[in-house]
């Protein structure tokens, strides 16, 4: 009995490194994009220091990346293939906490899931999630005024 309880705790250790070491190997080439990300926006001139990164796959991969500049302001630099395709300065969009509490009065909600700065069209936008009813909602509005782009939901099984 001892025999067979100590293989099977054996077996489910291995089986949780093994799904360990398979999320990282899966996570490690974004992790990589990012890093490269970061680094791109850190060789620009008067950028100081990193705030954020992210990853948003919309219409298009884009990696957004939050910068403080030597002068303390901040700016949002959008990069796509490796290469800056926009810059937005943080005064001229608004806060991640704006969005958020844009979405949480518009849909009555005391919280929402995650909210990823990306680019769609050209145009900086935050994806802000949130669940209602057994679903997951994705709205999209502005960063550079709060409008609203386009929204749509997941039905969540269970």
């Amino acid at each position: 009995m001892k025999r067979r309880l100590l293989l099977t705790g054996l077996a489910l250790i291995l089986t949780a490194g093994l799904f360990y070491l398979g999320y990282t190997i899966i996570r490690s080439p974004l992790a990589e994009t990012l890093d490269e990300a970061e680094n791109i926006v850190l060789a620009e001139d008067h950028v100081e220091s990193v705030q954020e990164s992210f990853y948003y796959h919309g219409n298009e991969t884009v990696h957004s990346v939050s910068a403080e500049l030597s002068n303390g302001s901040k700016e949002w630099f959008f990069l796509k293939e490796g290469s800056i395709i926009l810059r937005l300065p943080a005064e001229d969009s608004i806060s991640s906490s704006e969005a958020e509490e844009i979405v949480l009065n518009r849909f009555n909600r005391q919280h929402v899931r995650s909210i990823k700065p990306g680019l769609e069209n050209g145009n900086p936008l935050y994806e802000v999630t949130f669940e209602d009813d057994n679903s997951l909602y994705y709205y999209y509005l502005s960063m550079e005024n709060g409008d609203y782009i386009k929204r749509y939901s997941i039905q969540k099984s269970g």
